[in-house]
């Protein structure tokens, strides 16, 4: 099962909403966009003195599975996709949301690998080339010990 599959909310449309959710439990800074040399969308804020930044990576268009549709142009079931994904990100926002409701330190743990560090990078990608490493050789990175 793929959520929200055959989706017609526009991208625009998904965006507004991650506008009025952030919004509506007091997030400031708020950006939901399309960043198209990057092939992705981008929600990014400011809530519970925190800087978060989520991804929302698009599949490539050349992908295999957009050129086997038939009866539907390669772009148009890209699009769609795309379309698919933003609501995907707008049900995971709202889930985070109710789920630390108000909790400033839930709020700040849920969306810890999010969250901006002052060199501009994610938590998440920093530690995720580390965390591999460790599982692949066995051993800590010194910055976890």
């Amino acid at each position: 099962m793929t959520y929200a599959e055959g989706t017609e909310v526009t991208i625009r449309r998904s965006q507004e909403e991650v506008t009025r959710l952030l919004k509506k439990v007091g997030a400031v800074r708020i950006v939901a966009t399309e960043d198209e040399p990057a092939n992705a969308g981008v929600i990014m804020f400011e809530l519970h003195a925190r800087r978060i930044q989520v991804a929302i990576p698009y599949p490539a268009l050349t992908e295999r599975r957009f050129a086997l549709r038939l009866r539907i142009k390669p772009e148009t079931a890209w699009e769609a996709e795309k379309r698919r994904l933003w609501r995907v990100a707008v049900i995971r926002l709202k889930v985070d949301l109710e789920t630390t409701e108000g909790d400033a330190a839930a709020f700040q743990n849920r969306l810890l690998p999010y969250t901006v560090l002052p060199n501009g990078r994610t938590v998440g990608e920093m530690v995720t080339g580390a965390v591999e490493d460790a599982v692949a050789t066995g051993t800590m990175p010194t910055f976890l010990l």
